[in-house]
């Protein structure tokens, strides 16, 4: 029987109520999980993956050392972002294939529609896993705290006199001021931010610091130096050859540089090759081979600026080298050396850790060819002496270097004190109720003071204990005032390469972490 009613054969079937039920509720986890966790994440900008290192101690200042392990986490935010962006997609692929039409007209779903079913709501699948995602469970590694090797102080070697390299030395002369007496405040912490993401390398203590790097087609394993004062990376071709690694490229363009504060030298060819740094792989890095040298380090890496490097054509160093290659964001790094006791401590490429230091960082403006920044005054019991110069921050020194009548006033303070060459023995047990002070940041819009005990400003060789600071002497070998390592474990430093600023903070020893990206 015809009957009047129309029918419109293009409209699309009717799906049963439960299916558009579902639509909806995946929909809207999807729409959560973008709203909350891509959009924010795609804000922030695509910064490159962190590296997080620690270095072991070893208290000796040349010459002998231990080989420590290094370990490296990458950051696996933007794994986090790639799997949800592909979740999504499956989902949105696997609702097509549960709304269709074709699925009215069977009884029972094929192997792969179930397949895909179980993609959105089985245990593990995509509805389940944004849930949890969304509200407050990844189920990922916590990439900021990886797990970090344990190990065994190393053997003391006998303490020799200390030595750091520092290419193109520079003349500077500074007022020999009367002390005055003043009160050093004492900073108190502050609520850290967020953490993001941070480089770091693993380095090996010996009254200088040391990372363990790998060379070459054949990953030929040494330790470097890290050295704030200086910006080439040479390696001695005893320990690394790159002419015998298929990845190398010597050149024959000739490298050579004298050390400020020894009679050191070393001399070379300029050349290029791959090399390793925990997981990180720099690839066709500048470098110097090195043929003579009577330096006491097979391998030294300078992290300073480009105006130092030993060439007229400048190039990427390691912090530059680091960005170039996405490896970090910012051409910047910050030093956290620890105790003198400790086993442990970082520097962190392309980062900042807040949970390290007390207070706020004050910023520094850092100018000329060198890693300047300037020191305010130096107080010891309360007794200041205005300085108000520029120094040098160079953690290829082991000991600060500051003008004699401030080590003199220094010295006052500490009990048996015994000259050996250029440096002071002194008691290891000394009267902690005593502060040492470093002002910085006058005439900014923030100052800081560090400060802190007698007995965390010297350096412990064996039994031995050697007063923290050298005299400066324009004549000989210490034209420039220093500040070293017995100074900069006290502090937690930032040396911002793009910026050419310095900051600086009292330090706080702590194993927590909160790390921000530069």
């Amino acid at each position: 029987m015809l009957t009047n009613r129309r029918i419109n054969m293009m409209a699309p079937p009717r799906h049963p109520p439960r299916y558009r039920s579902m639509k909806f509720v995946l929909y809207l986890f999807l729409a959560t999980f973008i709203v909350a966790q891509v959009i924010p994440r795609a804000l922030n900008g695509s910064k490159p993956a962190p590296l997080v290192i620690s270095f072991d101690v070893e208290v000796s200042p040349l010459i002998e050392s231990v080989a420590t392990s290094l370990e490296l986490v990458k950051n696996v935010s933007d794994t986090v972002i790639n799997t949800g962006v592909d979740a999504i997609n499956a989902g949105a692929d696997a609702i097509d294939a549960i709304v269709n039409p074709q699925h009215q007209q069977q009884n029972q779903p094929n192997e792969a529609q179930n397949q895909k079913r179980g993609i959105i709501f089985g245990k593990n699948g995509v509805a389940n896993t944004v849930w949890k995602i969304v509200f407050g469970w990844t189920g990922l590694p916590d990439p900021w705290n990886p797990p970090q090797q344990q190990q065994q102080p190393p053997p003391q070697p006998q303490p020799t006199t200390s030595r750091a390299p520092q290419p193109q030395p520079t003349t500077s002369k500074q007022p020999q001021p009367q002390p005055t007496t003043s009160k050093a405040p004492n900073p108190q912490p502050t609520t850290s931010p967020d953490n993001t993401a941070v480089a770091g390398l693993d380095m090996n203590l010996k009254g200088v610091y040391y990372m363990v790097v790998k060379g070459g087609s054949q990953k030929s394993s040494f330790k470097a130096l890290i050295d704030t004062g200086s910006s080439d990376m040479w390696v001695k071709q005893a320990v690394f050859d790159p002419a015998q690694s298929s990845s190398g490229r010597v050149t024959s363009t000739p490298y050579g540089v004298q050390y400020q504060g020894t009679s050191g030298s070393s001399s070379g060819v300029w050349a290029y090759d791959d090399f390793s740094i925990g997981n990180v792989d720099l690839t066709n890095f500048q470098f110097a081979s090195i043929k003579e040298s009577n330096h006491y380090d097979d391998a030294l890496i300078g992290v300073g600026k480009k105006d130092l490097e030993q060439t007229q054509n400048k190039y990427d160093n390691l912090p530059w080298a680091l960005k170039a290659q996405n490896k970090i964001s910012k051409a910047a790094y910050s030093l956290y050396l620890n105790t003198a006791k400790a086993a442990t401590g970082s520097i962190l490429f392309g980062g900042v850790d807040h949970a390290k230091y007390q207070g706020d960082l004050v910023t520094l403006k850092s100018e000329g060819a060198r890693l300047w920044g300037q020191l305010d005054s130096v107080s010891i019991a309360g007794q200041e002496m205005p300085l108000n110069q520029q120094v040098a921050w160079d953690c290829g020194f082991t000991l600060t270097v500051l003008p004699e009548n401030f080590v003199k006033t220094m010295l006052a303070h500490y009990t048996g004190v015994q000259r050996s060459g250029t440096n002071y023995i002194v008691d290891c047990n000394q009267d902690t109720s005593k502060k040492i002070a470093f002002k910085f940041g006058q005439g900014t819009a923030k100052q800081t003071t560090v400060e802190f005990g007698l007995d965390r400003f010297m350096w412990l060789y064996n039994d031995l204990c050697v007063f923290g600071a050298k005299v400066q002497n324009a004549s000989a070998n210490f034209p420039d005032m220093v500040l070293g390592a017995s100074f900069l474990r006290n502090a937690y430093t930032v040396f911002d390469l793009e910026d050419n600023t310095i900051q600086v903070a009292p330090v706080k020893y702590t194993t927590d972490s909160d790390i921000q990206v530069l």
